[in-house]
């Protein structure tokens, strides 16, 4: 992916664990019961084990995963 960031939106809340969201602007960390908005251009990382509830638009999801499963490879 473009300099290793998503390019997808994500809206979700984080039901379990805590994650750091790492962006050009800076690092966001979110903790359970928290809600979160990742805009274009940010890579997730769980610190902990972690559940969410998210929303994506499905189109650039698609599009984001199948870029993820072809450099894994």
């Amino acid at each position: 992916m473009p300099n290793d960031l998503c390019q997808c939106s994500h809206w979700g809340v984080l039901t379990k664990g805590r994650i750091k969201v790492r962006t050009k602007q800076g690092d966001e960390t979110h903790e359970a019961t928290q809600t979160f908005c990742g805009a274009p251009g940010h890579a997730p990382e769980a610190l902990e084990v972690s559940e969410c509830v998210e929303f994506s638009p499905t189109k650039e999801l698609h599009e984001a995963l199948d870029r993820v499963k072809a450099q894994s490879g």
